[in-house]
Parts: structure tokens; C-alpha cells; sequence
């Protein structure tokens, strides 16, 4: 299964990805323990802020019913006065 999703926008540098309680994506954010102080690797800015990333699926983090989607996003600079989001998610089940 392949996901159409676009984590960053308006600034908002780095992301990690969780489905249904379980770390799905990470982007853009070092390895290892993340904590609300974590800030990303770099600035996403321009025009990568507009950018959609196709992340695979691993289909055993589906389950029947109600799926929950939970998106933790960190900037680069602790001083940054800005912070936004345009996520969605487009599954393919073949």
C-alpha cells in the first residue's frame, strides 16, 4: 500500500507520523528518542513547504474500523514565530 501525504507546510520543518499509537513516518527529524524540545534537521521552506511524500504502508498498522492519524511536528529554530499543517492521507488498496 502506498500513502500520499504532505506533513509540512507554513514551516513546519519536521514530522513523525503515527497510526493507530505506532511511529508510521518520520521525516526530517534525527533518529532515537524525539522529545517536545527535538528540533528538525533542517528548514523546509520555499517550495518544499508544497511538497506532497508518498510513504508506504505497512498494512498490519491498519485496523478494521476507525483508524486514528496523529502527526507530531517540530521546527528547526526554537525561536521560530510560525507553525503549520495541510496533512492528508490517500490510501491505494490493491
Amino acid at each position: 500500500m502506498r500513502a500520499l501525504a504532505q506533513p509540512f507546510d507554513d514551516s513546519g520543518d519536521g514530522a513523525i507520523v503515527f497510526l493507530n499509537g505506532t511511529e508510521w513516518v518520520r521525516s526530517n527529524l534525527p533518529n532515537g528518542a524525539i522529545t517536545p524540545s527535538t528540533l528538525a534537521l533542517s528548514i523546509v521552506d520555499g517550495a518544499q513547504e508544497g511538497e506532497f511524500l508518498a510513504f508506504d504502508v505497512d498494512p498490519s498498522l491498519l485496523v478494521d474500523g476507525q483508524n486514528v492519524l496523529a502527526i507530531e511536528l517540530h521546527q528547526s529554530e526554537a525561536n521560530s514565530s510560525d507553525l503549520g499543517i495541510d496533512a492528508r492521507v490517500t490510501l491505494n488498496l490493491n
